[in-house]
């Protein structure tokens, strides 16, 4: 905010709103103690709004400075048209460049949870999406869960997490077979002190 021109004030007390506020979580139902962030918002905050627009201007202005000193080049849709460098849709961000090693030294990173990069396995390019379905009903304490509660959990989250993946792309025969395994466990699952039967296959 400061090097976009704002008032020193300004930002001091949209630093004060930032670092002053405190908040707990519930773990096993108990309460613990008070977290004092030294960035960052809760999610929903109205102000998170405008902090994220002023962060992606900034980060504009960065692509902006090194396509000005000839370290990172865009493509032209027509002969005299300005280079096209990067493209900003909400939170998800586009960079152009050239086919260089110094240009494409950022790592791909993700697109809704999938790996932006696609190598020669398909595998290893879809891990991310089973690790993530069973990273998150490993998170639920099923003991704690009638058949109910299982049910709108899988119907509501578990299957919804996959849904981009499948619907862009066909994946592996045997990833979905895991994902389905994976549910499988989490609903025929008793608590931790019993065992459990899979009743039907």
């Amino acid at each position: 905010m400061d090097a976009l021109g704002f008032p020193p004030e300004f930002c001091h007390r949209i630093a004060k709103c930032i670092t002053t506020v405190s908040y707990n979580v519930l773990i096993n139902g108990a309460s613990t103690r008070y977290i004092q962030p030294q960035r960052g918002l809760r999610q929903g905050d109205p102000m998170s709004l405008f902090l994220f627009l002023m962060c992606a201007e900034g980060f504009s202005a960065l692509l902006l400075r090194r396509e000005e000193r000839g370290s990172l080049h865009g493509i032209r849709v027509v002969p005299d048209a300005m280079p096209l460098s990067h493209l900003f849709f909400a939170d998800d961000a586009v960079i152009v460049c050239k086919a260089k090693e110094e240009e494409g030294r950022d790592e791909f990173g993700k697109y809704l949870g999938i790996t932006a990069d696609f190598g020669a396995s398909k595998k290893a390019v879809f891990e991310g999406v089973r690790e993530a379905l069973e990273g998150r009903i490993n998170g639920w304490a099923e003991q704690f869960l009638s058949p109910a509660g299982k049910e709108v959990l899988i119907k509501a989250v578990a299957m919804a997490l996959p849904n981009y993946a499948i619907s862009c792309f066909k994946l592996p025969v045997g990833l979905y077979k895991e994902l389905e395994l994976a549910i499988a466990n989490f609903w025929w699952r008793g608590n931790k002190d019993k065992g459990s039967m899979h009743w039907v296959s």
